[in-house]
């Protein structure tokens, strides 16, 4: 393993990058957005499918590296694109000063104001902090997709029968960079003007200029330490117009585009309850250090879970895997929904012990897909074929996202009232939310057959199958992934803004 991973420092020290950047973003939401600024529910939900939208470019970036090098090389000058990008995002929240809170702390008795609302126009005031965490996003994803299709380059080396662990480690790496990510987010943001315990006043642009000192560091690192082959120019050209046949070959293959098929239906289908932040603020008191704890014993549970599936589950029956763990999953999440939501019995402990007890299982679905990915991929098409599904799968998230705004403003849970009034009847709205996200996480169990059973099965398809002749097939399903972009684009921008926040398309009761 060691031997066949030399060369990759510069990959395997990004893996860990790619993991801390991906859990900051998301770890920081809780404490920023739903504690200090008290975003509405809808804005929030749009908030996360814009973030997943910033990985939407992967497909291009990927498509780029795979068929062009620049000064004979592939990966390392994309690479070095995401992190400046990153750089610059997080040097421009560390130099801008963030929004006032919503509601005030009286240090001397280090709580909350809740009475009180210092500033009312906190949700209004986001947006440039929006803007530069999505780019940061971006930027996270342009490193990402180039991390991942080296690794799936050297597992290429691999024997059929251990193909996959090489891209299992590197995903390890990551969870170790998600830990330290974790860990910084649950002792810097557990103060009280967050929902916390600490008696302590932060300085959120300090965090920022402390995030930025890391990519500085990492920047400089793929600069000076990347080992990567250079291509010569007539070498260079001749394999960039080799591997855009195989690009256009693979992205018309019916095998493939069953696999992005099932990618659209699975996001489409398993969307959120949009009174998920505002339970876990207000119902379950869910504090920062808490929630990044609990992340970080997931995350331990997730690397145990990717040692056993690949020593026990590596050559079973990869349909019959996701059917079992999503249905567990669900079914351990149920119970516990239903006690918080009905007052039955409240804690933030009892509220994340779904997150612990599915912990070793919650991953293996993306296990599955990367592995998948690795079969179907062959060489000059490994960036493409990983970056190309989860680009559908995110835009297909965020309009699904976007679509679930408008069916949920129907029960008006995106503000306070109803959790503060915490009446029978509004338990009982909240929780029939949660039971149309159960629902459509069921419907999702039909698409597995979309999906090879195994490796043996992903190769048989893979060499039986012809590319999808019908041009308007393919016209019809670039045309949707890009109606789907677009839509996003427009239905997550709608809450950012006051004007068009109350509209009901973008989760509101509806403007007056």
């Amino acid at each position: 393993m060691l031997q066949k991973l030399q060369g990759s420092s510069i990959y395997v020290v990004n893996s860990v990058l790619q993991g801390f950047s991906q859990s900051i973003i998301y770890s920081i939401a809780y404490p920023l957005f739903v504690q200090y600024l008290n975003l509405p529910a809808n804005q929030l939900g749009a908030i996360r499918s814009l973030l997943s939208l910033a990985w939407s470019p992967k497909s291009i970036i990927s498509l780029i590296s795979d068929a062009y090098s620049i000064c004979g090389l592939r990966r390392l000058p994309y690479l070095l694109a995401g992190l400046i990008i990153c750089l610059f995002s997080t040097l421009s929240m560390a130099v801008v000063a963030f929004p006032e809170p919503y509601q005030d702390v009286d240090w001397e008795n280090c709580t909350r104001i809740d009475t009180e609302v210092h500033n009312p126009n906190s949700r209004n005031e986001v947006g440039f902090y929006l803007v530069m965490i999505v780019l940061w996003e971006m930027g996270t994803a342009c490193g990402d997709c180039i991390v991942d299709a080296h690794m799936i380059e050297r597992s290429f080396l691999e024997k059929p029968s251990k193909r996959g662990t090489i891209v299992a480690t590197a995903r390890v790496f990551a969870y170790c960079g998600k830990i330290f990510a974790y860990l910084f987010t649950g002792l810097a943001f557990n103060s009280v003007m967050f929902g916390g315990r600490f008696c302590f006043k932060i300085n959120i642009n300090l965090c920022f200029w402390s995030f930025a000192i890391i990519m500085i560091s990492a920047t400089i690192y793929a600069l000076f330490f990347t080992n990567e082959k250079h291509f010569q120019k007539n070498e260079e050209t001749n394999k960039s117009n080799l591997n855009l046949e195989k690009i256009k070959t693979l992205l018309l293959s019916s095998y493939y585009q069953k696999l992005l098929l099932f990618g659209i239906i699975y996001s489409m289908l398993n969307y959120h309850s949009a009174a998920t932040y505002k339970v876990e603020k207000h119902w379950a008191k869910v504090e920062p250090l808490v929630k990044s704890s609990v992340s970080i014993i997931s995350i331990i549970l997730h690397i145990i879970g990717v040692t056993i599936f690949m020593k026990k589950f590596l050559n079973a029956n990869w349909r019959l895997v996701i059917i079992i763990t999503h249905l567990a999953i669900s079914m351990l999440e149920l119970p516990i929904v239903t006690v918080t939501v009905f007052d039955i019995f409240r804690s933030q402990y009892l509220w994340f012990l779904d997150d612990v007890a599915d912990g070793i299982i919650s991953h293996w679905l993306v296990l599955i897909i990367n592995l998948i990915t690795i079969e179907y991929a062959t060489t000059g098409t490994e960036g493409i074929c990983y970056a190309f599904y989860w680009g559908t799968y995110t835009i297909s998230a965020s309009f699904s996202n976007a679509v679930s705004n408008l069916m949920f403003s129907q029960f008006d849970i995106m503000e306070d009232t109803r959790y503060k009034n915490d009446t029978f009847s509004d338990q009982a709205i909240v929780y029939s939310s949660f039971m149309i996200v159960y629902a459509g996480r069921l419907l999702v169990i039909a698409a597995v057959f979309l999906l090879p059973s195994q490796k043996a099965h992903a190769q048989t398809i893979k060499k039986q199958a012809e590319n999808v002749k019908h041009k308007w097939y393919n016209v019809a399903f670039i045309i949707g992934i890009v109606v789907c972009f677009l839509m996003s684009c427009v239905l997550n921008l709608l809450p950012q803004f006051k004007a068009t926040r109350c509209l009901m398309i973008a989760g509101g009761p509806g403007c007056k």
